[in-house]
């Protein structure tokens, strides 16, 4: 009985510093993802398309260092790997307050790349628990800790904005990026786990699903992360703290979805992963209306429902297809295909509003994301226990 409290003890303990690293380092890059573009064109007067290139090397260093270089270490290198990483990316907040133009694309491309190897162990750290629902559980309280980590940025960076500058900003949440890189010597990796090359690595029926699936909301999310806040505030009239507490409604949607979805123990996931796709449909047809602030936000809040559940629904699928020993080359093949939406979707994103506008490219995102949700729906339907 005492050593069975000890067990659940020690449990709480690895799960609290675990999702207390992911609310600080989630919290301060998500700042990064959507301040770095306003930074890019007020501060650099960048265009719509070097805007789009800038985030696209964000995202392509992530997917190198993801899935070329985290993915291929032994766990206990990769443990000290992590940590160096952690550390390296409490400083980049410094540099950029003090960014020259050159710099700023550097210091972009070394965030990405630092990125790439600090979230995969996260997530394989969150899936380690052996009991399948404890494990799930875990999961689904990991991606919650992610929407709660993008309510807090957002509002605190709105504090932020209403008194300083957007270069100003960054070193406020330099504690954010310190806090990360004391708690990572305490995060769990596996044990004894050989690196998977990427021939021997199975692409199985719950990759398949999990990836269309998060392809379908993060086509969208990128085009929001990087673009929206220029929109709302160029085109829309919105102040610049508002753009980020427009932020908030639509995180604070997502972290409802999350909690509510953490406590539901489904065995059978293809109603809520429909029911996912299918608001992503409606939240994109309302931002193509969204001539008004009122109507973008409205927005906000229905496409944050998606992508509150769209990320644990995946991890989910991912964690009943492999085995633990292989759960850590699954997320890392699982983030780094991810990640090249992040490479293509700012460049197609900032190319797409230049030529067509904000709105019709928004609009553009939906016969897209209803292709993926039939492809999904197929592959479930396969599968009778999903």
């Amino acid at each position: 009985m005492k050593e069975g409290l000890n067990n659940i003890r020690s449990a709480l303990i690895v799960l609290i510093i675990l999702l207390t690293t992911t609310v600080m380092v989630r919290g301060s890059n998500n700042m990064l993802q959507t301040t770095i573009p306003l930074y890019a064109a007020y501060d650099f007067s960048l265009s719509k398309v070097d805007i789009g290139v800038l985030s696209a090397i964000f995202g392509l260093a992530t997917f190198i260092t993801t899935g070329f270089v985290n993915s291929r270490l032994e766990s206990r290198i990769r443990r000290y790997v992590f940590i160096g990483a952690s550390i390296l990316y409490a400083s980049i907040f410094i540099f950029y307050f003090y960014s020259s133009f050159l710099f700023l694309w550097i210091i972009t491309a070394a965030s990405g790349a630092i990125l790439g190897m600090i979230m995969p162990n996260l997530i394989t750290a969150a899936g380690l628990f052996p009991d399948r629902k404890i494990r799930e559980r875990s999961l689904s309280l990991y991606a919650s800790s992610l929407s709660l980590s993008l309510i807090i940025g957002p509002l605190f960076e709105y504090y932020v904005l209403l008194h300083f500058t957007l270069r100003e900003t960054f070193l406020f949440f330099l504690p954010f990026g310190l806090a990360a890189a004391l708690l990572s010597f305490h995060i769990r990796f596996p044990e004894d786990e050989k690196p998977q090359n990427k021939a021997k690595f199975e692409i199985r029926h719950g990759f398949k699903v999990a990836t269309y699936l998060n392809l379908s909301y993060n086509i969208p999310f990128i085009l929001i992360t990087v673009f929206a806040g220029i929109y709302v505030h160029s085109d829309l009239g919105a102040p610049l703290a508002d753009v980020t507490l427009y932020y908030t409604v639509f995180f604070a949607t997502s972290f409802i979805s999350r909690i509510l979805l953490s406590f539901s123990g489904r065995r059978k996931l293809i109603r809520p992963v429909m029911l996912t796709m299918a608001l992503t449909v409606i939240g994109m047809l309302l931002m193509y209306m969204s001539s008004t602030a009122e109507i973008f936000v409205i927005s906000m809040a229905v496409l944050g429902i998606p992508h509150g559940l769209s990320y644990p629904l995946s991890l989910i699928y991912l964690s009943r297809s492999y085995e633990s020993n292989e759960r850590s080359a699954a997320n890392s093949y699982f983030f780094s295909l991810m990640t090249i939406i992040m490479v293509a979707g700012p460049i197609l994103g900032g190319y797409s509003t230049s030529e067509i506008g904000w709105r019709l490219t928004f609009l553009f995102i939906v016969p897209i994301v209803s292709i993926l949700m039939i492809m999904v729906f197929l592959l479930i339907r396969k599968d009778r226990d999903q």
